[in-house]
C-alpha cells in the first residue's frame, strides 16, 4: 500500500464551510466501500457534497452517527503530491489549534 503526501490548509470552521455553502441537510456518518468515513451535505439546488472526514476523526466516530459529533470541526483543503485535491473534516487538535481562552496570552 503506497502512501501519499499531502500539503493541508485550513479553509475554516465546519459550521461556516456548512453555512457558506448553502447547505441545507446534512447525513449521518457513512463509510464508503473501503471502510473510509464520509458525510453528504445537500444544496438548495440538488448537489451533493460529500466530505470525507480525517484518519484520526474517523477514528472517533462510527457508522452511522449523527452529524452532531463533528460539533467544533474544521475543514481543511489537502493538496497530495500528485496535485489531487480534497476536503477533510478534521478536529482543532489535528491542526494544532486550541480554544482561545481569556488568559491565554
Amino acid at each position: 500500500m503506497s502512501t501519499r503526501e499531502a500539503t493541508a490548509t485550513i479553509i475554516g470552521n465546519l459550521s461556516s464551510f456548512v453555512r457558506d455553502n448553502s447547505f441545507t441537510k446534512v447525513s449521518r456518518i457513512k463509510h464508503n466501500t473501503n471502510g473510509y468515513a464520509y458525510v453528504s451535505f445537500l444544496d438548495n439546488d440538488g448537489n451533493w457534497e460529500h466530505v470525507y472526514l480525517s484518519k484520526n476523526m474517523a477514528k472517533k466516530v462510527s457508522e452511522g452517527s449523527e452529524p452532531q459529533v463533528l460539533k467544533g470541526c474544521i475543514v481543511n483543503r489537502c493538496t497530495y503530491d500528485n496535485g489531487e485535491e480534497r476536503l477533510k473534516i478534521c478536529s482543532p487538535a489535528e491542526n494544532g489549534m486550541l480554544e482561545v481562552s481569556a488568559d491565554m496570552f
